[in-house]
């Protein structure tokens, strides 16, 4: 399914706090830009309706460096212990 980038958040600090996870998504978004995004972020829906990215952070900062406004994801569907129980993609 696509979301728009607005509804994620990262578990991954901000790349404004820390540089190194800004070169790497310096890096990510010039291959993105070549080669487009090979996977789609990984996610969980929170209980107020955001989703939280478990796979994909260094994606996700490289998609908002191109200027992207949604992509592709994955959604993980937790139990009530938070165990997988299906994959929706």
């Amino acid at each position: 399914m696509k979301l728009k980038l607005e509804e994620l958040e990262p578990i991954l600090p901000s790349y404004q706090l820390f540089p190194q996870v800004f070169l790497i998504a310096v890096k990510l978004a010039r291959d993105i830009k070549k080669n487009g995004l090979k996977e789609p972020l990984v996610v969980v829906r929170c209980k107020d309706g955001h989703f939280k990215i478990i796979d994909g952070a260094h994606r996700y900062f490289a998609l908002l460096i191109l200027g992207f406004e949604e992509c592709e994801v994955v959604e993980n569907v937790l139990d009530e212990h938070g165990f997988q129980r299906d994959v929706r993609a």
